[in-house]
This record gives structure tokens, sequence and C-alpha cells, in this order.
């Protein structure tokens, strides 16, 4: 793994402790074209990139390239036929060892994916390949519900899955992502569905955000201390 750039630690934050930040990028990612009218757009990873240079922010960040997923590590979860993940493999790693506090991986989040079939454009569930043996919260703000991800997870008590997503009247994906939906068995009550109307403001989805993740964060962590 090139480890080329800048490592200097982020700033400060709040509670006074500096955060080390892993950065996975990959320009050959951006290169990918669906066509001009797919809803996929892989070129806003160098949209994204030339932001973050701009600036200045790589100076804060550890630099990292991604190497592809090997075929043991697709099979976590998917059939034996999917071939790649390699950033948010990498970004679980650093995070899992302690190399870094927080990793970013523009190109990464393909929420959709189930363990045999691609769905809404995504074809390897990075997410679940990326925490699928730890012990964590998933937050997923994207407009579409995390389905994907909350199916992976459904029956597991290791996995907190949070979904903010629109929820309207044949938007996609239509079968799940409905507040009812709170996981099964295991998992019962792990599994948290924020069903939204189109056209929130950005306050007022900022402030409820807020609120509920804080009570998330909270039970889950001391439902985690529990013994089993």
């Amino acid at each position: 793994m090139d480890t080329s750039g800048n490592s200097l630690p982020s700033p400060s934050c709040p509670d006074g402790k500096k955060r080390e930040v892993c950065y996975y990028y990959d320009a050959g990612i951006a290169n990918v074209d669906y066509g001009e009218d797919h809803n996929m757009v892989p070129r806003r990873v160098d949209m994204a990139h030339a932001l973050v240079r701009s600036y200045g922010l790589l100076h804060d960040m550890k630099r990292l390239l991604t190497r592809p997923a090997s075929d043991a590590e697709i099979r976590i979860f998917h059939e034996a036929d999917y071939r790649y993940a390699g950033g948010s493999l990498a970004a679980a790693r650093a995070l899992g060892s302690g190399k870094a506090d927080i990793a970013i991986n523009w190109s990464g989040g393909m929420h959709h994916a189930c363990e045999a079939e691609a769905s809404g454009f995504c074809f390897v569930n990075d997410i679940v390949l990326a925490i699928r043996r730890s012990s964590s919260t998933y937050v997923d703000i994207d407009v579409h519900h995390g389905d994907g991800v909350e199916t992976a997870f459904l029956d597991s008590n290791q996995v907190m899955t949070v979904s903010f997503h629109q929820r309207t009247k044949k938007f996609f994906p239509e079968e799940r992502g409905y507040v009812s939906h709170v996981g099964e068995g295991a998992g019962q009550y792990r599994a948290l569905n924020v069903a939204l109307m189109e056209g929130v403001a950005d306050e007022g989805y900022c402030e409820m955000f807020k609120t509920i993740m804080k009570r998330v964060v909270d039970v889950f962590q001391a439902s985690s201390r529990r013994p089993s």
C-alpha cells in the first residue's frame, strides 16, 4: 500500500484529542463511465477530491491507495462470482488496528448490493464486507434506504443499522425501510429506520439527526457492554 503524501495529525477536536485521519483515493474510479444518462457518476469522486485538495485538507490526513479485494475477502459476504471492494476494507483495517480514528473512502457506500445479486446500481456491498466482523453502528444518510446492509445484519446483534431516508410511494427500494422494520431474532431492535417525506429542510434534518443518534449511541454502547 502506498503511503506517500502528508501524514500530519489532524487538528484538535472539541475534546482536545487529535484524530489521525486516513484518506483513500483512487483516481481510476473516476474514469469509470456508465453512460451519459446513468444515475451513478463516478467522476464525482474526483470532484470531491479536488475540493479536499483546494481547501488544503490533504496536509491533515494520511493519504493511502487501495488494493483490489481478494477472493477470500469478497466471499465473507458475497458469492464466489463477486470480485471488487478494496477501499472500504482498507479503511476498516486502519480503524480496527488503531492506525486511524477516521477513515474516508468517497468511492464506497454500495449499500444496495445483496449477497447473490446486484441492486440499485450496487454490485459489491463494501460496507457489509468492512463491518461484518466487528461490533458496529452503521449510519446511512443516503436518500434511499440502505436495504442491502440492513438485510445482511437483520438477525445479528453485533451491528446496529440506522437509516435516514425518503420513504414515499414507489420510491426505491419499495420493500424495505419502514419504521416497523426493526430487525429479527437476535437482531430485533438492532435496525432503526427513520422514514422521511420529501423536502425536509437542512436545519430540521440536522436537529433530528443529532437527537436520534445521541440516543442510538447511548443505547447501543450500553447494550454492547452487557454480558450475552
